[in-house]
């Protein structure tokens, strides 16, 4: 079930106001069958075991927003301030049947989980933007991030209660952060000078005091972009930018995920962010009905993300994410666009590297190199009075990290929509996982046990949607949450 709702007030030409409330409520469930082999040192099979995973988990989501534009009499002017408030909540419930079938069928075991996770957050967001001649622009604002996580995990065995896996975590996070920005273009070269600072504020604690983590830091990401055009059809961009990327909280939370207690996966509430200072130079070349945009780029990332896995005991094993000392990464990306005729324009995004990376975690060194690459192709053809139709195939390269090893995954997705009415009706129809292909294996081998690990993504899917607007046009957009 989704809603939503929204509407303008016009107070005058140069103040509008924009509020609107969103509500999605899911359920989700599933079942699952895996069948496990162990093989000792010698590997000769020394047990089997059966398990029988029910999954559900009802969701709800709710989002208010307030907007406010101010425009001014300069052209080009205009001061914003967003106003967003959703809570959420996701009750996710298993119910695990297990029993050992070799060497000797054994009694059935039950496992009961419950996670119970909410969020409550606010977002503030001003914004000005001021032009101050008419190849210079001055960019300034400010935001404030302010997150409420819980997580409630319990868990019992057999009707027994699992005092070592009941818990409830409490996550809070608040950012403050303010930026400014200048842009030029003086002929043939345009540059764009920016800096942002944020202040970030978290404290990850539990019921059982068993954990209280703080983090505090004030961090500035300065950036810079320069480009020069060669002629109408030819033009040089340079670019260097610092990025900060968080974890995320299910990577924090230590105490989710008992589906294989012989392999569990964990958070580590001690992670720090990744630092990424990014530098690139690429071409932008249109010639016809061809655009060619070849981007070289260098990336270096202080305290990258990676999963270490370890034997707590004999056939026991936890992964937890941990922070790399650093990475590096040197690829070229290639975005190419062609337009064979009117109706029908194809594109295809490419991107290959070589990496290299290491660190330690619990007194052990981890070192990585590598090379991988993706790439995508689309082709939308426009049927004019009939439907839009979009063909995306996805392919991604094996790639070995630290401990594991990915094999390649190939995907594919097709749409196609029609307009109605003017453009008020739109009629969508879209086929997920084309080919049913979207698996990812990944491999783990240690000097005494090797995983085999696929992910199946959900199996091939027919989604239609059916869209009206209320006095609003196609091309000004759907403001749907992430729009």
């Amino acid at each position: 079930l989704l809603f939503y709702m929204g509407g303008d007030i016009y107070f005058n030409e140069n103040n509008t106001l924009t509020a609107s409330f969103y509500y999605d409520k899911l359920q989700t469930e599933d079942t699952t069958l895996f069948l496990s082999d162990y093989f000792n040192s010698t590997h000769i099979r020394d047990s089997s075991l059966y398990r029988f995973e029910k999954y559900w988990e009802p969701q709800h989501f709710n989002e208010l927003e307030l907007n406010y534009v101010k425009t001014f009499k300069k052209e080009g002017a205009r001061w914003t301030t967003n106003l967003l408030y959703d809570f959420w909540n996701d009750d996710e419930n298993q119910v695990i049947s297990e029993r050992k079938t070799y060497p000797s069928p054994g009694r059935q075991t039950e496992l009961v989980t419950r996670d119970i996770e909410s969020s409550k957050d606010i977002y503030v967001q001003s914004n000005l933007v001021l032009p101050i001649s008419k190849s210079k622009k001055l960019e300034a604002g400010i935001r404030a991030d302010l997150r409420a996580l819980r997580s409630d995990y319990q868990s019992a065995l057999d009707s027994e209660a699992l005092d070592q896996y009941t818990n409830k975590l409490y996550y809070n996070e608040n950012l403050y952060s303010a930026y400014m920005q200048f842009g030029d273009e003086r002929g043939k070269l345009s540059y764009l000078l920016g800096l942002r600072s944020e202040l970030t504020d978290i404290r990850i604690f539990d019921r059982k005091k068993t954990l209280d983590k703080r983090k505090n830091y004030l961090n500035p990401f300065p950036t810079l972009h320069i480009g020069y055009r060669i002629d109408s059809n030819i033009s040089v961009q340079l670019s260097y930018s610092r990025r900060i990327n968080r974890p995320q909280f299910s990577q924090l939370n230590t105490f989710a995920g008992l589906s294989d207690t012989r392999n569990l996966t964990i958070g580590n509430p001690d992670l720090d962010p990744v630092y990424t200072d990014s530098y690139e130079i690429g071409i932008l070349s249109k010639t016809g009905r061809w655009t060619l945009n070849p981007t070289l780029y260098f990336k270096h990332s202080t305290q990258n993300i990676e999963y270490a896995l370890k034997e707590t005991l004999p056939g026991y094993l936890i992964r937890m994410p941990f922070n790399l000392d650093d990475e590096n990464r040197m690829g070229i990306e290639l975005a190419v666009q062609y337009t064979p005729f009117k109706w029908w324009r194809l594109m295809l995004d490419a991107n290959y590297f070589r990496f290299r990376q290491k660190g330690d975690f619990e007194n052990k060194v981890y070192i990585a190199s590598g090379q991988t690459w993706l790439t995508r192709l689309t082709s939308k053809v426009n049927i004019p009075k009939v439907a839009v139709i979009d063909l995306a195939l996805d392919y991604q390269g094996s790639v070995k990290g630290i401990q594991t090893y990915t094999r390649p995954v190939f995907s594919g997705k097709l749409g196609a929509g029609r307009d109605f009415r003017g453009d008020k009706f739109s009629l969508n129809l879209t086929v997920t996982n084309l080919f049913n292909s979207k698996v990812r294996t990944q491999i783990t081998q240690a000097d005494n046990y090797y995983i085999q690990d696929r992910q199946y993504w959900p199996q091939r899917q027919i989604i239609a949607s059916l869209t009206y607007r209320f006095n609003r046009k196609k091309e000004e957009g759907d403001r749907l949450p992430g729009s």
